[in-house]
């Protein structure tokens, strides 16, 4: 793709075409989601992955000494969040 087409359409739908998905089941959708190889059911698992990755911003003050042993940085709330749920894990499990 060339630089000129970033950003653009690659191509326009014909109205009759628009009319065609417009007249679409929830039988046919769910059929021709079924039948795309690039769509997927998600395991339990991955759901549950994803939902605990929507994050809440809260606001936390730590010791300076604490920040520094952590390295700072603009991954430090990764960092962290990696730190706490593998604490909470142990925790749970115990």
């Amino acid at each position: 793709m060339s630089e000129t087409n970033i950003g653009k359409p690659i191509g326009t739908l014909t109205d009759e075409a628009w009319d065609h998905f417009r007249d679409l089941s929830d039988e046919d959708i769910r059929a021709a989601i079924a039948n795309d190889p690039d769509t997927y059911e998600p395991s339990p698992e991955r759901l549950d992955k994803a939902r605990r990755q929507v994050a809440k911003t809260v606001t936390v003050h730590l010791d300076r000494a604490l920040v520094e042993r952590l390295g700072g940085g603009p991954d430090l709330d990764s960092r962290i969040n990696s730190i706490l749920r593998e604490a909470l894990d142990r925790h749970n499990a115990a």
